[in-house]
């Protein structure tokens, strides 16, 4: 019966419209991420328009109790597993809302849901490729202890490693499947989006991570570096060129912005330049032509800064975040972040970008 999903959301709004202390007790138990685990488990056929309906009306209810709002939005919303399969309508739905909301409350967005778990989402749930992971790699990402959960695997799973891609050794894990499989019966009901749709639900995902980060002092180190590594695990050009132009919109920030800078920042802590200079000689020419223009930004915004740095492995994030720490001097082997300062431009800031080898 395809209403039953409908008939639990409609008792679990019943139960939350108006009860603070229901609200407490699911907190307590974790009831919603408990319904959300079994919504999992059922058919995407019982995951509806009007589900998805009876969700959105559920968070507008709450809006006396942020916790709660922020829960509906983690347990349901922001939990891609249970709509992947579902109609392009209803994804498309979804993502429009979520779009809206981070663009109206980002830093709200930002504490529910981090851009490394969106940047898993794409490659995992979202890829125009099955995403390459192996269960014998022993990486703590979150991606991994998601798959873990869903497999039953005691080891960790790194996305960009291995080429182990056999839907049985993952026991029919949603990411590795082309729709929906009843374990007990092997029915197959609902589908993953073609190329032609999907590249459409990416660009919600891509915008919602612009949003994320560009809010105020975003983006963090460690958050370009989960870009830089997101295109370069990506085997998909067309992703990779998805990852590049995103890095390209947060450095095309309005002089205003404090974004651009912080990438550079970014870039200098992870070595990501260094990283991403392969991409120079790829075989689609599209991503040659995209990694060139990434680097022409970073060119440009560090003569704008007056800074063409070495910043070595090891350097501290919050050291070089502030202003009056003197991160400056000659190059030192053990360590200690080098500059040129280029004359005649604006008035050198704190930002360092990792253009020179160490």
């Amino acid at each position: 019966d395809c209403n039953l999903s409908t008939t639990v959301l409609e008792l679990l709004y019943t139960l939350l419209e108006n009860s603070g202390e229901n609200q407490r007790l699911l907190n307590k138990l974790y009831g919603l991420s408990l319904v959300a685990y079994f919504l999992e488990r059922v058919s995407p056929l019982h995951l509806t328009s009007t589900a998805l309906d009876i969700i959105i009306k559920l968070y507008d209810r709450l809006e006396w109790s942020p916790i709660g709002q922020n829960s509906i939005v983690e347990a349901f919303l922001c939990n891609f597993k249970l709509w992947v399969f579902t109609s392009f309508d209803i994804q498309s739905k979804l993502m429009q809302w979520l779009v809206n909301f981070s663009e109206s409350q980002p830093q709200q967005m930002k504490e529910i849901v981090c851009v490394q778990k969106l940047l898993d989402d794409l490659y995992l749930l979202y890829g125009y490729e099955k995403p390459d992971i192996d269960l014998n790699s022993n990486s703590n990402s979150e991606a991994d202890a998601d798959i873990n959960a869903d497999t039953g695997a005691g080891t960790g799973v790194d996305a960009g490693v291995g080429s182990n891609s056999n839907p049985k050794s993952l026991n029919g894990t949603i990411y590795m499947n082309d729709g929906w499989i009843n374990e007990q019966t092997g029915e197959v009901s609902g589908e993953r989006l073609p190329p032609s749709l999907l590249k459409y639900i990416r660009g919600y995902l891509l915008h919602i991570l612009y949003n994320l980060l560009t809010v105020d002092e975003s983006p963090f180190p460690e958050e370009v570096e989960a870009v830089v590594e997101y295109i370069i695990k990506c085997e998909s050009s067309t992703a990779k060129i998805e990852g590049l132009r995103l890095l390209l919109r947060i450095m095309n920030e309005g002089n205003d912005s404090i974004s651009p800078s912080r990438v550079l920042l970014g870039l200098a802590c992870c070595h990501g330049v260094h990283a991403l200079l392969p991409l120079h000689s790829h075989e689609c020419a599209q991503v040659r032509i995209y990694t060139g223009l990434v680097f022409c930004k970073i060119i440009n915004l560090s003569a704008m800064y007056r800074l063409l740095p070495s910043v070595p492995m090891g350097s501290s994030y919050a050291a070089m975040l502030n202003p009056n720490t003197d991160i400056g001097g000659s190059s030192h082997p053990h360590g200690e972040a080098s500059y040129v300062d280029i004359k005649g431009g604006p008035s050198p800031t704190h930002v360092a970008v990792n253009l020179t080898s160490e």
